[in-house]
């Protein structure tokens, strides 16, 4: 992959004053993926395997259009119990933990929905 650069951001306001946000501006990177599809009411969607050039992921955004879907992270078990329309992550290493791919999948929730999500990264 070519090498590129890439700005993120996430935040929230309140109209009482309470302002919290997370910025990242021109990091340099090698490694994206992007998954941009229409599907149907509890498709399972694994995203590690789209993922899996990248080692070293930085910053993940999922957005879907209807209904949310539902995530697992590291395969485990338990499944969350709302659905989700957008998450947004910055990802780091687990210093104590083993390394890899991002290992997330959701399932889409109601009616049909166009799910992007795109991960940007190193693959070194």
């Amino acid at each position: 992959m070519a090498n590129f650069t890439f700005n993120a951001t996430a935040s929230m306001s309140t109209s009482d004053g309470i302002t919290l946000d997370s910025t990242i501006t021109n990091q340099g990177s090698n490694g994206k993926q992007l998954l941009d599809d229409t599907f149907v009411a509890t498709t399972a969607i694994d995203f590690a395997p789209l993922v899996a050039t990248i080692t070293d992921p930085l910053w993940a955004l999922l957005v879907c259009s209807g209904d949310g879907a539902t995530l697992e992270f590291d395969s485990s078990a338990s499944v969350s119990a709302k659905a989700y329309r957008t998450v947004m992550l910055g990802i780091t290493e687990n210093a104590t933990g083993p390394t890899g791919v991002l290992d997330l999948a959701i399932v889409t929730q109601g009616a049909e929905q166009r799910v992007r999500f795109l991960c940007v990264g190193d693959p070194d």
